[in-house]
């Protein structure tokens, strides 16, 4: 079954987590702090991870040098992509697809993101559920 995790510092988006779960059946959680982002992680792969890549800062607790030698300048989002990538990476299971959301303008953000090809696609939030949904369902 393919597993999502929704990873955003939005309280709305715990509603339509809870919409998607019960209506319309989709294995998906949702954590609204990075760190605990990094413990969740670890414990079981998703094939989606939709993720804010403007979530708040990591403590520096939550993140060694040793993890990330240059983090300067990166997001918070690009940092646990980093971070994600790397530990799918040394247990195994196959990297998942990524959807990254931000309130910053559609234009401008995959503007930015154009060079490094690490996602799926964007979405602007307030997110668009239809669009969401036919993300989550392979239907767009």
């Amino acid at each position: 079954m393919n597993k999502i995790l929704f990873i955003d510092d939005e309280p709305r988006t715990e509603a339509a987590v809870r919409y998607f779960r019960i209506v319309h059946d989709i294995s998906i959680d949702w954590i609204d702090d990075a760190e605990e982002a990094l413990k969740k992680i670890k414990e079981e792969p998703y094939s989606t991870i939709i993720l804010d890549i403007m979530m708040p800062v990591l403590s520096n607790s939550a993140i060694s040098y040793k993890d990330i030698k240059n983090i300067n300048g990166l997001s918070t989002g690009e940092i646990l992509l980093l971070l994600i990538r790397r530990h799918y990476s040394e247990v195994g299971w196959q990297i998942p697809q990524f959807i990254f959301c931000s309130a910053k303008s559609k234009d401008n953000m995959e503007s930015n993101l154009e060079e490094k090809k690490d996602y799926l696609c964007y979405l602007q939030k307030p997110y668009d559920i239809i669009e969401l949904y036919a993300l989550l369902t392979n239907k767009k």
